[in-house]
């Protein structure tokens, strides 16, 4: 059983990941259960509190977009577009206000 639970778990950990979102908080709550969840999964799953796969630029671009405005490159002095971090449902980034007036 052991090794179809770690070879599950492992499919469990990807399908999670791949999905984002609240299935992502779905996992992290699941990793923090030993009540109800084999080590396996426990071990797998505890991957997803501090390892979420970084979103795509162009999804975090789109957002600044809608948010800020077609123009958001403007109200910034600097924009790094590596995340400093990234989580379940959303991502950080290291930016400089542009100074107004």
């Amino acid at each position: 059983w052991d090794s179809a639970h770690q070879r599950c778990a492992h499919v469990a950990f990807h399908s999670i990941s791949s999905l984002e979102g609240l299935w992502v908080k779905v996992g992290q709550y699941l990793s923090s259960r030993p009540d109800i969840m084999p080590g396996a999964y426990l071990r797998e799953l505890s991957k997803l509190q501090d390892t979420v796969p970084a979103h795509p630029w162009s999804e975090s671009e789109r957002t600044l977009r809608e948010e800020l405005g077609g123009r958001w490159e403007e109200q910034f002095s600097q924009f790094d577009r590596t995340p400093l971090s990234t989580a379940s449902i959303g991502q950080v980034y290291d930016a400089t206000l542009r100074r107004s007036g």
